[in-house]
């Protein structure tokens, strides 16, 4: 099968094809996660979506299959493909990309003799900025595995990193300590991975609830719904998957939201505001609009450009000027007027983001590596601008091909990717290169 239709756009015009080929055979990472995003390669990986799952998509009988099929694909497919956008059309992202591409191509001028091993060490710093993605698992705990108890409290806390030798740094790190009658559930920082998993199911989210509405009836609808909700409070009370929750329990507790979807919105808004906020705009925020027990420390976070810090801080502010109930569809006016009352432009912000986006896609090392999604991503950041979406199926923005776990490439977009198994083979060479010379520096 060359092509099939996957669904309208929002705009009731006529659907995009979908291409499916298959590529020569491809070595990829084992894991056993459903999807993944791999930050090397820019590479989206469907492991648990085979072709037999697209063709299924295309012969669906009836609305109600067609919703199946669609949701068991697409569902993982926006979740990996926010992080995409995340990677390639953000302030933080694209940074990251020009230094992945610019460390990648040091270490290959190493391997050619063209840079001496001294220079390894910014290899080093940059394999320490990727592991503080997620954080060290250590900063993240499980105390109770299996909950009765499923009325979570939460606790605020802030300590601190530790540095490459074991020593405890001035950068501070923001917990959530869940907790239930039978105690401590699970402590989870506010890392960029929970920035960058708000979106992510927040894409799924509203993918669902567009399918939900256009393929099936109201009675199937409603049962449908309630399935869905379900799956969505299960990550919410999952003590495992406190990276995917925390940011919203937080931001429901300050907002006082009920609604599990629209606080996930709600937290893509402002989790790609955060990822889009350029570095020196950090020295811009006033502390002093939060309790003085917490300003010393996000004064100290903003030092490091803690974006996960940053997440916090705003949810805090906006929450105490905030004179109605906070709602999906005015919290970018919100965050607007409060940065507009601390006499820090958005506009000149977003100029700012702009123009580093346009200069790092400008490089050298980037044009070579990168330079076929240079004008789709500085696009796509025009359509999205600072605040983004939590639909990116109804904006214009092109996303990237996938590859599934037969090794099958699917192109929802139309193939946008014509390097994706060179790079992807290439790059996943660099990248276990890159943490082997991590893992030799132990004095």
């Amino acid at each position: 099968m060359s092509k099939h239709y996957i669904g309208n756009k929002i705009s009731g015009k006529v659907g995009y094809d979908n291409k499916l080929f298959k590529p020569n055979k491809m070595i990829f990472p084992n894991t056993k996660a459903l999807a993944y995003y791999n930050f090397y390669s820019q590479t989206i990986m469907l492991n648990s979506i085979e072709q037999k799952d697209v063709i299924l998509l295309n012969n669906a009988a009836n609305n109600y299959n067609k919703f199946e099929a669609e949701k068991n694909i697409y569902t993982l497919y926006y979740h990996e493909a926010s992080h995409w956008l995340d990677h390639t059309s953000t302030y933080w992202g694209v940074r990251l990309l020009g230094e992945i591409y610019s460390m990648s191509e040091n270490l290959l001028r190493i391997q050619k003799g063209l840079l001496k091993e001294k220079e390894f060490h910014d290899i080093k710093k940059f394999i320490n900025k990727i592991e503080l993605i997620h954080f060290p698992k250590y900063y993240s705990t499980v105390q109770q595995k299996s909950i009765k108890d499923n009325v979570w409290g939460m606790k605020e806390t802030v300590g601190r990193l530790y540095d490459v030798h074991g020593q405890i740094s001035e950068h501070p790190i923001f917990f959530i300590n869940f907790n239930n009658t039978a105690g401590n559930i699970a402590r989870q920082p506010f890392s960029l991975a929970s920035i960058l998993e708000m979106s992510a199911v927040a894409q799924e989210i509203s993918f669902t609830e567009l399918k939900l509405k256009s393929l099936l009836t109201p009675d199937e609808q409603l049962i449908e719904a309630k399935l869905y909700k379900k799956e969505i409070e299960k990550i919410l009370l999952s003590p495992e998957l406190t990276t995917y929750s925390v940011s919203a329990h937080y931001t429901a507790n300050y907002f006082n939201l009920t609604d599990a979807f629209e606080t996930y919105k709600i937290c893509a808004v402002l989790g790609r505001f955060v990822l889009n906020f350029p570095n020196d705009f950090f020295d811009k925020l006033n502390v002093t609009d939060v309790a003085q027990v917490y300003r010393e420390h996000y004064k100290k976070a903003f030092t490091y450009k803690d974006r996960g810090a940053l997440f916090n801080f705003l949810v805090r502010v906006i929450a105490s000027k905030a004179e109605k109930r906070v709602t999906y569809k005015d919290i970018v006016d919100l965050v607007s007027d409060y940065f507009q009352q601390s006499n820090i432009s958005l506009t000149e912000m977003y100029d700012v983001v702009l123009h580093e986006i346009k200069t790092v896609y400008s490089s050298p090392t980037m044009k070579y590596y990168n330079g076929h999604i240079e004008n789709i991503s500085i696009n796509n950041f025009e359509i999205l601008g600072l605040f983004g979406s939590a639909e990116y199926h109804s904006f214009d923005v092109i996303l990237p091909d996938c590859i599934l776990g037969d090794d099958y490439i699917l192109s929802p977009y139309g193939l946008t990717d014509p390097f994706l198994e060179i790079r992807h083979s290439k790059m996943c060479d660099i990248e276990m290169m890159m943490k082997e010379f991590s893992e030799a520096c132990i004095v």
